[in-house]
């Protein structure tokens, strides 16, 4: 029988890669105005995995991009780096981290980052912002009446920086505005002054009255 076509496939058993990894590979410390405000330190754990298995690893000489910076390394099969940075570091840089893997017989070297978060220097004195206005109303007989018993004197208070003012303080109710009153969403005004007189002809089923200070 003539063979009309075929077909071939190759079977490779390939060997786990191996890797290298870090359980954190950047930190930032806190800094003052131009330096790291106090000694400071960060714990790194170095792993070596051959696929996914932990396999040994070790740590070399490390080496640094500027001063005021060292670690020191631990024992075991993932090793602890202990990351110190001292008040004369005053900028960012790296570390670079060489890890043997005895298994593989080959060394890679892990870069870690750090940087410092500044404070920065203190500015200018602002000039003093405007005091806050704010207003409350009382009612002389309560918000609720029976029946036709609508009889009632509103008061609108006006206060700047917690100081209520009137006709005689420093400054002057009627130099900050002009009290005016409104009733249920008007734009039209239902009265001028800081007090606004409400009877039973002033109010069906209910009404809302609002006062505003109008410059």
């Amino acid at each position: 029988m003539a063979i009309k076509a075929s077909n071939q496939v190759t079977l490779t058993d390939l060997t786990d890669a191996y890797n290298v990894v870090l359980s954190s590979d950047s930190c930032t410390f806190v800094g003052d105005t131009d330096s790291v405000n106090a000694t400071q330190t960060v714990k790194v754990t170095a792993t070596a995995l051959r696929g996914a298995d932990v396999v040994p690893c070790s740590i070399g000489t490390m080496t640094y991009s500027t001063s005021g910076i060292s670690a020191t390394t631990g024992t075991g099969t993932s090793p602890e780096i202990t990351i110190t940075a001292t008040t004369s570091l005053t900028k960012a840089g790296t570390i670079t981290i060489p890890i043997t893997i005895p298994d593989a017989g080959v060394t890679i070297n892990k870069v870690f980052s750090f940087a410092i978060a500044f404070t920065g220097a203190k500015g200018a004195t602002g000039a003093a912002g405007a005091d806050a206005i704010t207003m409350a109303i009382t009612s002389s007989n309560g918000f609720v009446f029976k029946n036709t018993a609508v009889n009632t004197v509103l008061t609108a208070h006006v206060y700047q920086a917690g100081k209520e003012l009137t006709a005689s303080t420093t400054p002057t109710l009627a130099s900050v505005g002009t009290i005016k009153w409104y009733k249920d969403g008007s734009t039209t005004a239902v009265g001028t002054g800081q007090t606004l007189t409400i009877d039973a002809d002033d109010v069906t089923d209910s009404a809302s009255y609002t006062a505003k200070l109008e410059g």
